[in-house]
């Protein structure tokens, strides 16, 4: 009987012996680093090809002083949205050889400077920062001492120079209050906030409230909830329905916040869209299965987690940088907001 051997893996020194250079060469060619003729690339590109040579990671990170890992930084995660947005930053981190870790901060602040969290320098090339995560001397001093840094979904201060990817999100805010106006003739719009100092928040409201200035309708205070989480949005709509105000639609910050806001309405007797309209902010995958469909904005969220872990490798390989990214949102209407089939929706401003 025939015994089966171990083939020996192939070395950096035998690509270099097959392709006749040296083993610093290979290893210049495996990394990226430094200048080598073209053909040289190509014919070592070749031998690694045929003997079926894999760098050992280790060797890798030791040769370039990489650590070839990014991070992403967050308080929580939970939500449907974070599923898009992770598989856009890892599939970026993926093209270009990179792996990911993610921690999540559970709101505790961190003890000390930057270099006391989870992921930094000591075991990443440079990390995403989602949403209000570091303090404002935390992102100082990371700016200070140029460790790769991208904020996702926050505009930081000037100052500190770190790249940003942002949704669009007052212009289509305001074409959705205005859709709800217009095509519906409601007046009694009610608007539920995300968390306090969130970005997103800010430019949804703010575009709710252009819309309702163009068409002459003040904003009745007690139609904006306070800011607060998702119990807190559960609670707003339960205390307005208990004490009989009277409103048209309710336009929701977030889906996540617009599905628990169908639900406490539907459990409560009241129809959507007969009885109040409700609609949304990102169109979440189970926009399209809720009943009645709902009527949102679409924020292209795994494109926003590409974008930034793009910009993130570009910092740290020293390529060119987008500075400020501006992602384009779009309203998708369906029935939620008494229209009867889903819609196109033109974005242009009138």
């Amino acid at each position: 009987m025939a015994h089966s051997k171990n083939i020996p893996q192939a070395t950096l020194a035998d690509v270099a012996r097959q392709a006749g250079v040296s083993t610093a060469t290979v290893s210049r060619v495996v990394n990226g680093t430094g200048q080598v003729a073209p053909e040289t690339v190509q014919r070592v590109h070749q031998v690694i090809a045929d003997l079926g040579y894999h760098p050992h990671p280790s060797a890798r990170t030791l040769a370039s002083g990489r650590s070839y890992t990014i991070g992403f930084i967050t308080e929580k995660m939970g939500s449907t949205f974070f599923g898009d947005l992770l598989d856009g930053i890892e599939q970026a981190a993926s093209d270009q050889g990179f792996s990911l870790l993610i921690h999540t901060t559970r709101g505790k602040p961190a003890s000390g400077l930057s270099y006391h969290r989870a992921l930094g320098a000591h075991n990443t090339d440079g990390v995403i920062v989602f949403i209000d995560t570091f303090r404002p001397d935390e992102l100082a001093y990371l700016a200070q001492t140029g460790f790769p840094l991208v904020m996702l979904l926050q505009t930081p201060d000037p100052a500190l120079g770190f790249p940003y990817v942002v949704f669009e999100n007052q212009h289509s805010a305001f074409l959705l209050t205005e859709h709800l106006i217009v095509q519906h003739g409601y007046r009694r719009i009610a608007f539920i906030r995300g968390e306090e100092n969130q970005e997103d928040s800010y430019g949804r409201e703010q575009g709710y409230r252009e819309a309702l200035e163009k068409h002459g309708i003040p904003v009745d205070p007690s139609l904006v909830s306070d800011f607060g989480n998702l119990e807190t949005a559960r609670q707003c709509v339960q205390r307005w329905l208990a004490s009989g105000l009277h409103m048209d639609a309710i336009f929701n910050f977030d889906d996540d916040r617009a599905v628990q806001t169908i639900s406490i309405l539907q459990s409560c007797g009241v129809r959507v869209p007969e009885d109040i309209a409700v609609a949304g902010f990102d169109d979440i995958p189970l926009n399209r299965l809720l009943s009645p469909p709902l009527t949102t904005v679409a924020a292209p969220v795994h494109q926003a987690g590409y974008e930034a872990a793009r910009q993130l490798l570009n910092l740290i390989q020293d390529r060119p940088v987008e500075p400020v990214t501006i992602l384009p949102t779009r309203v998708v209407v369906r029935r939620s907001c008494g229209c009867s089939l889903e819609q196109p929706h033109a974005n242009e401003r009138p």
